[in-house]
């Protein structure tokens, strides 16, 4: 072979290696290109179920708090409901005094509540205040009425005075106007200072409404 054809054949040989080895370096960077497009595609799925968010613990203490509120408001109200069914069943009321012309006269201007007592002849209650009206005891305020007897009972003048206490007790079962009924059966009155009364007067009555 002569000189002439070797460094033909020599060129020949580095093209076909440049070729090559630039086909090389294409097929590289379109694997590169390639690997960098699969991070633009959806992350892989799991089939596990997702946790449930929490709650943040504020709300939730405050969602317990407020069914606790209606809990109570509705037992509230039940109780409210008995207690108002009871004392539509059953009234409580003061009983009667003895009398003479007639058995039995009214110890106060109303049987329920009353805001006049005629604890003696001589001297009453007015404007008399109750507390815990139809439980075991009740309890008044009000002022004594007293009439001096001075020079007589017909002629003496009127005394009032502020700070005069009752208490009712003894509740006995009766009927009023043939109704069911419950009576207080005993009136304890105590009078106010510089009077001349007795520190205090109790009374009998009787369980039944006139």
């Amino acid at each position: 072979m002569t000189s002439a054809t070797r460094r033909a054949s020599t060129v020949a040989g580095v093209a076909v290696w440049r070729t090559r080895a630039l086909a090389v370096v294409a097929l590289t960077a379109l694997v590169i290109l390639a690997g960098c497009g699969l991070d633009s595609g959806p992350p892989p799925t799991s089939d596990r179920p997702a946790a449930a968010p929490t709650e943040p613990a504020p709300a939730a203490e405050g969602r317990a708090a407020a069914k606790e509120s209606r809990a109570a408001a509705n037992d509230s109200r039940d109780a409210s409901g008995a207690a108002s069914g009871d004392a539509a069943a059953e009234d409580v009321f003061v009983g009667a005094q003895a009398g003479i012309a007639q058995p039995y006269i009214p110890f106060g201007n109303n049987p329920e509540r009353p805001t006049v007592l005629e604890a003696t002849e001589e001297a009453i209650l007015i404007d008399v205040s109750w507390r815990e009206w139809g439980s075991p005891r009740a309890s008044g305020t009000g002022t004594a009425r007293v009439n001096t007897c001075e020079p007589s009972c017909a002629e003496g003048g009127i005394e009032r005075r502020p700070g005069a206490r009752v208490e009712l007790s003894e509740l006995r079962s009766g009927k009023c106007r043939g109704d069911e009924a419950r009576f207080y059966t005993r009136a304890r009155v105590r009078w106010p200072e510089g009077l001349d009364l007795p520190e205090s007067e109790s009374v009998q009555l009787f369980p039944r409404c006139t």
